[in-house]
């Protein structure tokens, strides 16, 4: 194995001769990046890099969109929490409106029995 070499485990199975090829591997043009590259270009800017402000930009969008994201997932597992909480409540009131509804139903008819009792009475006297 490689001196160097670490043990990348997803490449590590069964084939360490993977893992070693990736390692010994150099890009034609990281022989060429001593000459030119944008580091260097970058180099000349000193302290004043245009290009960290963007980066910082990108940064803080990347930090705002996973935000976003986790404020998205919050708000759909409150809506199912809702949603079952309706059902729940819906389950509820029709257990509870049908006898109370039916309670009301005989009530009336009472009621109303009542009142035709009471007028027939009124007729006959």
């Amino acid at each position: 194995m490689h001196p160097n070499a670490t043990v990348v485990p997803h490449l590590d199975r069964g084939q360490p001769h993977i893992a070693e090829e990736l390692l010994r591997y150099r890009s034609p043009m990281a022989d060429n990046s001593s000459s030119s590259g944008m580091g260097d270009i970058l180099g000349f800017f000193g302290n004043a890099n245009p290009i960290s402000g963007i980066t910082k930009s990108i940064g803080q969008m990347q930090t705002g969109v996973g935000q976003l994201f986790d404020s998205i997932e919050r708000f759909n597992s409150m809506i199912e929490q809702v949603g079952a909480a309706m059902v729940r409540v819906n389950g509820l009131l029709d257990a509870v409106d049908e006898p109370t509804l039916k309670s009301a139903l005989e009530q009336a008819w009472r009621l109303k029995a009542g009142k035709r009792l009471l007028a027939e009475l009124d007729a006959r006297t």
